[in-house]
């Protein structure tokens, strides 16, 4: 019994497949419906947007053709063969409203988001070396251009 799944509705309690076969079923419900598994990620991101519900739909769109991962960073240019890209959500209540970033502009993005989100000061920063480090100044700069938030850039750069 231990090979499937509990159903409260069945008779004996137990799905009437085993868990591998359930497991082949969904993936091969989800390769033939894209659209439909993209709608249940955008319904679910609605409803609580995190940062993993947002990630799942953006995944979603990528596997449905909604969204195109682009070949270099846009946030320095490096090629997406030198680095993986990953999506940057500016905010989790438009899960498909993302730029594609290396590991070191998400990095620090991810930072001046959190430090931002905090309501704190830039004066209360406390690891200036990151504020001093290029990529932070790169970071900030990529933000402002952006206009996806308000920063206080001047005390920073």
């Amino acid at each position: 019994m231990s090979e499937f799944y509990a159903h409260p509705k069945m008779a004996d309690g137990h799905l009437n497949k085993c868990k591998d076969c359930t497991k082949a079923d969904i993936k091969a419900y989800r390769e033939s419906y894209p659209e439909r598994e993209l709608e249940t990620r955008l319904k679910a991101c609605s409803k609580n947007p995190t940062h993993k519900n947002a990630n799942m739909a953006v995944d979603a769109a990528l596997r449905c053709g909604r969204l195109e991962k682009p070949e270099r960073c846009q946030g320095c240019g490096r090629s997406g063969q030198e680095t993986r890209l990953s999506a940057h959500h500016f905010d989790y209540t438009q899960p498909l409203n993302v730029i594609w970033l290396c590991a070191a502009c998400h990095r620090p993005i991810d930072k001046i988001r959190a430090f931002v989100d905090s309501g704190r000061s830039w004066d209360e920063w406390k690891h200036e070396r990151y504020v001093r480090d290029g990529k932070v100044k790169r970071a900030l700069k990529f933000y402002k251009e952006s206009g996806r938030e308000k920063v206080n850039h001047k005390s920073v750069i």
